[in-house]
């Protein structure tokens, strides 16, 4: 009987499961980083002012300062790449005063875990789950003509969403739609501080 070679399984192996592509930078100058309309990007990110844009181009740029321009490069960046999914790890540096900024194509499902800080979601169409600990976010777009289900909860605080009427402070609030007319799924999840979607 003839036996197939070990180099023969590895051929295979490559064959069938996606290539993993990662890169480990800083903030310290203006980044890009590979993606295309439809993918699914998580971000887990240190606490502080978050912007997610939609932008028409092809690619993920990322943009970070703080108060100390020199303090930038403490702050790490570490991006990793499967198939449709891709993957940005926000870590390190000052304690206060972080931006960052992360345009992706406009049609770009989205996961995003921040512990506290401020988040603002502009412009991108697709699927959202955002989990925040402490903080404000503020959703655009948010409509019946684009998702079919929307849930969102705060624990202390308030929750304003202007397509649905609804507009509610305290403790405990919630919004839940099913059944929508759109094609996209929104999870809101904040412990403490404002859900506004606009």
């Amino acid at each position: 009987m003839a036996y197939l070679r070990p180099s023969f399984f590895a051929v295979l192996l490559a064959a069938t499961v996606p290539a993993l592509a990662q890169q480990g930078t800083t903030c310290a100058a203006p980044l890009e980083f590979s993606a295309h309309p439809g993918q699914t990007l998580t971000v887990e990110s240190r606490s502080g002012e978050i912007v997610l844009a939609g932008s028409d181009q092809d690619g993920i740029r990322v943009s970070c300062r703080t108060r100390d321009p020199e303090r930038a490069g403490e702050v790490h960046l570490h991006f990793e790449q499967t198939g449709d999914f891709s993957r940005l790890n926000v870590s390190g540096g000052p304690d206060n005063d972080f931006h960052i900024r992360i345009e992706v194509p406009r049609q770009t499902n989205l996961r995003l875990q921040v512990p506290a800080g401020e988040v603002r979601v502009e412009d991108v169409t697709g699927n959202k789950d955002i989990s925040v600990k402490a903080g404000d976010i503020q959703v655009s777009g948010v409509t019946e003509a684009e998702y079919r289900s929307v849930h969102a909860s705060v624990g202390i605080g308030a929750l304003s969403a202007s397509s649905f009427g609804v507009g509610k402070g305290g403790f405990f609030r919630s919004l839940d739609k099913d059944a929508l007319a759109g094609r996209y799924r929104l999870r809101v999840h904040l412990m403490t501080g404002n859900i506004q979607f606009n």
